[in-house]
């Protein structure tokens, strides 16, 4: 983090021996080739990866994506984030994500050519690291085309 925005980003997926890395201005790579996000909109066959923490009930803008897509929970908002990256995904919404859980993996989706905002489009970055306590940050990490989608799903409920 450089100034409250991250600058460089790694997530490694041991399990499959993936390493994603990006550096803000540059290019996003997967294993040390280029990666980019997906150019597909919100389907019955498109990956969104959902978060799976919620304080009590499944909210009912998460009901619809589940049953609007094939929603996916890696474990890890890192990983959801890196597959948005790599177009496997066409976003991630994370409902609790921690800057640590966010800061490589946004760096990744931005440097892909995604879009990494809150849950109604706007900035999360930068962030004042003196003052961050470990507050979870609501995120909607998309490729460009399912953003407005997505935004407008979650407006809706």
């Amino acid at each position: 983090m450089y100034e409250g925005e991250p600058i460089v980003g790694v997530v490694f997926e041991p399990s499959a021996d993936l390493m994603f890395t990006a550096v803000k201005g540059g290019q996003c790579q997967l294993n040390g080739r280029r990666i980019t996000a997906s150019n597909k909109g919100i389907g019955r066959f498109s990956s969104i990866g959902l978060d799976s923490l919620f304080d009590e009930e499944v909210p009912k803008w998460a009901q619809e994506v589940i049953k609007r897509t094939k929603y996916r929970n890696l474990g890890t908002a890192a990983l959801h984030l890196s597959y948005v990256a790599s177009g496997g995904f066409i976003a991630a919404i994370l409902n609790m994500g921690k800057l640590w859980d966010i800061a490589a993996g946004g760096l990744l989706v931005e440097c892909s050519g995604g879009k990494v905002t809150d849950l109604k489009g706007g900035k999360i970055y930068p962030v004042d690291l003196g003052r961050y306590g470990g507050e979870g940050f609501e995120v909607l990490a998309s490729n460009r085309k399912s953003q407005g989608e997505i935004i407008g799903l979650l407006e809706s409920y």
